[in-house]
């Protein structure tokens, strides 16, 4: 019985250690990350209205570079979210800029050529493009 309680007990101490260091864990540098691809808006959103799996393969969780004019850019909460256009008339591409993550710039004019990097967070109506930073 007590090497059953010290077995638990050992057990919990390094599950405590286990989620302490993950509770803790610095957030991904996006600026000093690598992209998996890079591509225009509309070619991102064209890839997803196509075939949204295949897309999620490619795209999602992963860090993308994305590059196409400003349709809009506003603050909402706090976070700077700049939509850009595509060749649909209805779709777009919604990156929010990163909170953790020291911003060159926040506010865009319409119609300007801009490319992020950020984390691709898949498609709802739009593609959702997270934690995004300038590249210059």
């Amino acid at each position: 019985m007590k090497r059953i309680l010290i077995a638990i007990l050992i057990l919990a101490l390094i599950g405590g250690a286990i989620a302490y260091r993950m509770w803790n864990k610095p957030h991904e540098n996006i600026a000093e990350t690598k992209s998996v691809a890079t591509v225009t808006s509309s070619d991102l959103f064209k890839s997803y209205s196509a075939d949204e799996k295949s897309a999620n393969e490619k795209y999602m969780a992963k860090v993308i570079t994305v590059s196409g004019k400003v349709a809009e850019s506003k603050v909402e909460e706090g976070k700077t979210v700049v939509t850009l256009q595509t060749e649909d008339p209805i779709g777009t591409v919604v990156c929010s800029l990163d909170p953790y993550s020291k911003q060159e710039k926040t506010s865009f004019a319409v119609g300007d050529q801009v490319s992020f990097k950020g984390i691709c967070n898949g498609f709802l109506s739009d593609v959702i493009v997270d934690r995004c930073v300038l590249v210059k």
